[in-house]
Formats: structure tokens, C-alpha cells, sequence
């Protein structure tokens, strides 16, 4: 008997997500990137936080906040999906989110200590996930969602902000 395909079920803005994440595992994605990741975002240097690589593009601080606000985000979708909610999840706008995050006010040393607290947050919960919530599916403003892609999503998109501060940042 083939093994059942997993129920990945996204919007498209997420399918570049999804690919760098190199599985369709979430825990498997995780441990694959996980070190590197850390590695890679807790070697940036606080001298740089304020940098922005045009006038009107987000500072390196502000980008960070911006992972940390989305992982929160996230992990919150992905737990109200494995707890059965009903309701509808609202969107959110990562821009109006950005402008409101104030990171100027914020120590880059308090922002770095954020999102290794918010990471290894998540990668516990990740690992607790038993492999039939994965396949849980649920309703974000107008996309369905599958608990698989948002687990997915996690590692993705800090890979995505990775190669930005690559290319962009030149970090």
C-alpha cells in the first residue's frame, strides 16, 4: 500500500516558502535549517541595525522584527488550526506591523534576544506536534491552510529573509 501524500494546502504568496523550506516535513525542515539559521542571524552585528539597503526599505532591525512578528503570527494560526477553531483567522498587514513596531525605541540586543526566545519557542512546539495535526486544515481571511504548510512557512520564511540580508544587506 503507497504512503498517504500530505495535505499541503496554501495560498500562493507561500509557495516560495514552502520550497525553501526542502521538505514536506515540518520537523524535518526545521532540523535541516535550524542550526545554520541561528548561526546566520545571531552573527549580524548590532553596528549594522539600522542599515537599510535603499531609503525606503525596512532597516535590518525592522526586518528582524518583522520575523519575529510574523513567527508570532504563525505559530498562533498554527495553534488555533491543531485546537479545531472554527472562526476564520484574520490577516495581517507586515508593513502597518513594521511602522508600528517602533524598533528605533528598541535595543538591537533586546530584539536579538526576542527571536531566539520566539524560535526556540516555536521549534519545542514544532516537535510536539503529533503527525496527525499536521493535516489539520483552517481559514485565513480568504486562503485555507494546512497546519503541514504553516510548519513549513516557519522555516521558510526566515530562509527568505536570509538570502535577503544576503543579497540586499550584503550580511
Amino acid at each position: 500500500m503507497a504512503a498517504a501524500t500530505p495535505q499541503l494546502i496554501y495560498p500562493s504568496f507561500a509557495e516560495n516558502y514552502i520550497r525553501l523550506a526542502g521538505s514536506t516535513c515540518p520537523k524535518e525542515a526545521q532540523q535541516l535549517h535550524g542550526t545554520a539559521l541561528i548561526q546566520f542571524y545571531s552573527a549580524l552585528p548590532a553596528a549594522r541595525a539600522h542599515e537599510r539597503y535603499a531609503p525606503e526599505k525596512w532597516s535590518m532591525q525592522e526586518v528582524m522584527q518583522h520575523i519575529i512578528d510574523t513567527e508570532r503570527i504563525f505559530v498562533y494560526r498554527l495553534l488555533c488550526i491543531l485546537r479545531n477553531e472554527k472562526n476564520t483567522l484574520l490577516p495581517f498587514d507586515e508593513n502597518a506591523f513594521a511602522l508600528a513596531a517602533k524598533t528605533d525605541a528598541v535595543s538591537w540586543e533586546q530584539t536579538m534576544a526576542e527571536w531566539q526566545s520566539s524560535r526556540e519557542a516555536t521549534s519545542i512546539m514544532l516537535q510536539g506536534i503529533p503527525e496527525t495535526g499536521w493535516d489539520k486544515i483552517g481559514q485565513v481571511g480568504d486562503y485555507r491552510i494546512s497546519a503541514r504548510a504553516i510548519g513549513l512557512l516557519l522555516t521558510g520564511h526566515q530562509l527568505h529573509h536570509r538570502h535577503i540580508l544576503i543579497a540586499r544587506y550584503r550580511c
